[in-house]
């Protein structure tokens, strides 16, 4: 049944995009397969929404065939599942002229149209543009929209209120309800109405929104309506938050007839980069309502305003993608799992290889508890592991991450490193009594799920994508004293060298020695680059008899004809007698040595010093490698993690209740404006910070803003200090208190800070849940603040993966096999434990806009010409490219009347 999914993947990468629709079928034809879920409402409550008489009112004839919708699909009128593929139409700005680009956006291969009229539209102005609609055969996303903030981007009702009773329910009455329209109509009630700038899904603000939307609902329900009502999300459309925690259920549940379809806009900093998309889509998916995109502004250019949307990447993901699921059937706290993929041949990953996967963690196993402060720190158990197998059957465990470390409900990547030798394993990350382990035949890459602890009653599905390998940089040279010396010999001194048990002995007979690799006497030296910075690793045991000495070391090289001598000092003291110790040295004779000579080398050695020479047990070296430490491909990558310029609210920025909520937080003239008492004593903070994806302190951040101090506080004794708090509520002050005397009073002060070191109980993994200003001693007054940003910088490597697996087909979902099994797990009780989920459900789209933006937003037009296909740059994307209309597009099916003889 799943393996449809895969096939449709197959396909869609040659944009045979009609496989969507046969694989939604077979899903439904098996049971659901990834719909799934259940059809339980969560309020089956429906309000009242008035008393008027509409006895007298036009009705849509019974039985009328619309579209319908379920848990995450639309439908036409023929069953058959749509995905829409269009163009934002602004027809009421100018009806007599935006008439003649209903015909031409078909042409451009869109199956929708979303016609946005206002109160200004006639009702022979929509009447004709729903003809030219159905003669085009478009799905209309018909949209009331109004000037300024009258409708959109604003939380105040009434206009809203006043419209539904005296526009939709009125004036385009008699439209709305003629037989010929019922199949083509989905009605967008309002472009972008409800709360602003919460963006939070935990917060309370959302119920007036939610609230009028039932009553509204409830009208058109009334006045005999079946067709999908599209509810768009609050915040100019933006907010999708709004539809989470159940809410949507909640509007669905209050919808006699259950069938509403959730609309957001991708617009803004929820939607700016591929993990926003990613994590939007995958909220809404959880929430078993269908969604669709109403608006889609990104063209990726500055004039679009402070978070461009790329278009071309939403497109993408609106086409779909699988992943790779568990739902493991957890019994007892020691449960465990493991699955592995067989490579296509053998790897060496040598060199601190990268594997690394996606994956997504349910809020379930995140297993939040109340702490005695009253917040919820997360505590989850459940472990993630990759691991490795050579070809003798040998695995080596890279890394481990739990989920009291994981961001719930949304994908976060698990990295780990292999060791760059044999000799920097550690024995306690060997499997399933391996004694050994062969980085350079690798076979296998796996996943391990252990439930670690976990109640057995905390059960979810489990995602993973994007399985991969970096490669690592192999050592120049290694010696491994396998069964000699490998060119190592006396170089002076009093020692006798040998070889004995895979190691290089070394027993000093007097009070220091020194071994080399000699070009006279073989030719490994020379495939050592010393004109690069090196890196050398000993790996050395020293009997416990040495306890006590002062020994001391150092390395050496000889270039040139003229044998020039270079050494450098090697900390032996970090040799502890009785063990096993890697010593690492940087080697830096590129820089010494002249570049007539680096590059003949005569010798290469080190020397130790600091014996009685009565030792009787001699040192032991198992392995010498050097590598180049600059040869892995790297890039530091600066992205804006988080931007508020206020010109839409406050961002959410709210009192952080430290001040019992004296101070006020407003916004004007797209500057945020914090009102305080005198003498207050308190901080504000945005309080859906972890709402931000993005936002990410594994590397080192850069906070900057802009703050303006009253000119009249000159000489007064207040102070203002930043910080935040982890997922754990962890308090990190990232800033000292800043006096009068950093501030110039009465002028805008610009601030930048450099955060690279964090606490050592702060998480630098989880989101973060305060991010805010405090202050104290404040006279009255308002500071402002603006251009709040945080950028982080990430060192990351720059290679091109020697193996991804993105389960895109059959054959690599059939390629990951059970492994291994702990606790109650067998594999027969694990046998339909795998399967494919969606990562990203395919959605519907509608692009902005046909024609006639105007002043920044001119650069969101598709076509240069209303009435022709005369695409702009950005139009031929979005109609043209790739994932574009026409690659993506199937025209949807529609009633037809039967003909009366």
């Amino acid at each position: 049944m799943n393996r449809s999914i895969n096939k449709f993947l197959m396909k869609r990468k040659g944009l045979h995009y009609s496989a969507i629709l046969s694989s939604v079928l077979l899903l439904q034809a098996c049971g659901g397969g990834l719909a799934g879920g259940n059809n339980k409402d969560i309020d089956t409550m429906r309000p009242v929404a008035g008393t008027e008489d509409v006895s007298a009112r036009p009705r849509p004839p019974e039985g009328a065939v619309v579209i319908t919708t379920d848990q995450h699909m639309i439908y036409d009128a023929l069953k058959k599942p749509i995905f829409l593929r269009g163009v934002n139409h602004l027809y009421g700005d100018s009806p007599t002229t935006h008439i003649n680009g209903i015909a031409a956006i078909k042409l451009a291969g869109s199956n929708a149209i979303r016609l946005q009229i206002n109160e200004n539209t006639t009702e022979t102005q929509f009447e004709g543009a729903m003809a030219k609609i159905v003669e085009a055969g478009l799905v209309a996303v018909v949209t009331l929209t109004a000037p300024g903030d009258k409708l959109t981007c604003t939380e105040d009702g009434a206009y809203l209120l006043n419209a539904v009773d005296t526009l939709w329910l009125k004036k385009f009455m008699p439209i709305l309800v003629q037989d010929r329209f019922q199949s083509y109509i989905m009605l967008n009630i309002a472009n972008g109405w409800g709360a602003m700038d919460i963006f939070n899904q935990d917060s309370l603000g959302y119920q007036e929104y939610i609230d009028t939307y039932k009553a509204l609902i409830r009208k058109f329900r009334d006045a005999g309506f079946k067709f999908p009502l599209v509810i768009d999300a609050p915040s100019c459309g933006q907010d999708f938050n709004a539809f989470l925690n159940g809410r949507s259920r909640e509007l669905m549940a209050a919808d006699s007839a259950k069938n509403l379809v959730f609309g957001v806009h991708a617009d803004g900093p929820k939607w700016n980069s591929s993990d926003e998309i990613i994590n939007a889509a995958t909220q809404l998916y959880n929430e078993k309502v269908p969604f669709i995109v109403t608006d889609v502004t990104g063209s990726g250019v500055a004039a679009e305003g402070d978070a461009p949307v790329d278009h071309k990447d939403l497109m993408e993901k609106a086409a779909g993608n699988v992943a790779l699921a568990f739902d493991l059937p957890w019994s007892s706290a020691d449960d465990g799992a493991s699955y592995a993929t067989t490579l296509d041949k053998a790897l060496d990953l040598r060199g601190g290889a990268v594997l690394s996967t996606y994956v997504f963690l349910d809020k379930l196993y995140a297993e939040f508890e109340l702490n005695s402060s009253g917040n919820y720190i997360q505590k989850g158990k459940l472990s993630f592991a990759l691991y490795v197998t050579d070809s003798k059957g040998n695995t080596l465990k890279a890394g481990t991450t739990t989920a009291s470390d994981l961001r719930s409900n949304q994908w976060s990547k698990l990295a780990y490193t292999l060791p760059k030798s044999a000799g920097d394993i550690n024995p306690a990350n060997l499997m399933n009594g391996a004694t050994s382990f062969d980085l350079t035949s690798v076979t296998k890459l796996g996943i391990q799920i252990l439930a670690n602890g976990k109640k057995a009653s905390l059960k979810a599905p489990i995602k993973f994508d994007d399985l991969s390998i970096l490669p690592g940089v192999p050592p120049v040279y290694v010696a491994q004293f396998d069964s000699s010396t490998d060119e190592w010999i006396k170089a002076w001194g009093s020692v006798d060298v040998g070889q004995a048990n895979g190691a290089l002995t070394l027993k000093p007979t007097g009070g220091d020695f020194a071994i080399q690799l000699a070009g006279w006497n073989g030719p490994s030296i020379n495939t050592i680059p010393f004109n690069k910075t090196l890196e050398v690793t000993y790996r050395v045991f020293l009997p416990a008899e040495y306890a006590g000495k002062n020994l001391w070391g150092k390395i050496f090289g000889q270039f040139g004809p003229g044998w020039s001598w270079n050494e450098s000092p090697l900390n032996v003291s970090a040799l502890k007698p009785g063990e096993w110790v890697e010593l690492k040295k940087l080697v830096q004779f590129n820089e010494t040595v002249a570049a007539s000579d680096i590059n003949t080398a005569q010798a290469f050695g080190m020397q130790i010093g600091g014996f009685s020479g009565t030792e009787s047990a001699p040192i032991l070296i198992d392995s010498i490698s050097i590598s180049d430490v600059n040869a892995k491909p790297t890039k530091t990558v600066i992205a804006s993690q988080y931007k508020a310029t206020f010109t839409k609210g406050t961002e959410g920025f709210v009192n952080a209740g430290w001040d019992n909520g004296k101070a006020v937080t407003s916004m004007a003239n797209g500057e945020l404006l914090v009102t305080v008492p005198a003498g207050d004593g308190g901080a504000i903070n945005k309080g859906d910070i972890n709402s931000v994806a993005e936002i990410d302190f594994k590397g080192g951040i850069t906070v900057n803003m802009k703050v303006f101090i009253p000119a009249d506080w000159a000489g007064s004794d207040f102070w203002i200090k930043f910080f935040m708090q982890d997922g754990n509520w962890n308090h990190f002050e990232y800033t000292p208190a800043l006096d009068v005397s950093k501030f110039t009073p009465g002028e805008w002060t610009s601030l930048s800070f450099k955060v690279n070191e964090f606490p050592a109980n702060f998480s630098r993994t989880l989101k973060p849940q305060m991010f805010g200003m405090q202050y104290g001693k404040v006279p009255a007054g308002t500071i402002k603040l603006d251009d709040i940003e945080i950028f982080g910088a990430t060192q990351v490597d720059d290679s091109k993966p020697i193996f991804t697996m993105g389960f895109e087909t059959e054959a690599q979902f059939n390629s990951v096999k059970f492994e291994s099994a702990t606790g109650a797990f067998t594999e027969s009780g694990l046998a339909t434990a795998k399967y494919s989920e969606w990562k990203v459900i395919p959605f519907g789209w509608l692009a902005s806009s046909w024609k006639g933006n105007t002043g920044d937003k001119a650069v969101l037009d598709i076509s240069k010409a209303e009435d022709i296909v005369d695409l702009t740059a950005r139009g031929e994307d979005i109609v043209n490219g790739m994932f574009g209309i026409k690659a993506t597009s199937i025209p949807a099916n529609f009633y037809v009347a039967p003909k009366v003889n």
